[in-house]
C-alpha cells in the first residue's frame, strides 16, 4: 500500500516597513498574503518568497508612499 506524498501548504502575512531609525517613526508601511507549496517545510517557503512580484501593486503603493515621504522629510 503506497502512501499519498508529503505536501506542505504555508500562507503568511509579509509585513513591510520603511522605518525612519534616527527618529523612531514609521514613513510607510504594507501587509502582502503570500502563499507557498512544496515538498518540504523550506521548499514551500521559498515558493513563496519567490511568489512576490516587483510588479506588485501593493508593493509599489508601498515604495511610492515611502518616497514621498522621505522627500516631505
Amino acid at each position: 500500500m503506497a502512501n499519498a506524498p508529503v505536501f506542505v501548504l504555508t500562507e503568511f502575512d509579509l509585513n513591510l516597513y520603511l522605518i525612519d531609525a534616527f527618529n523612531k517613526n514609521i514613513l510607510a508601511s504594507e501587509s502582502i498574503l503570500i502563499k507557498g507549496s512544496g515538498k518540504s517545510e523550506n521548499e514551500s517557503f521559498l515558493t513563496a518568497f519567490r511568489s512576490i512580484s516587483t510588479s506588485n501593486k501593493d508593493i509599489n503603493a508601498f515604495v511610492e508612499k515611502g518616497k514621498k515621504k522621505i522627500v516631505e522629510y
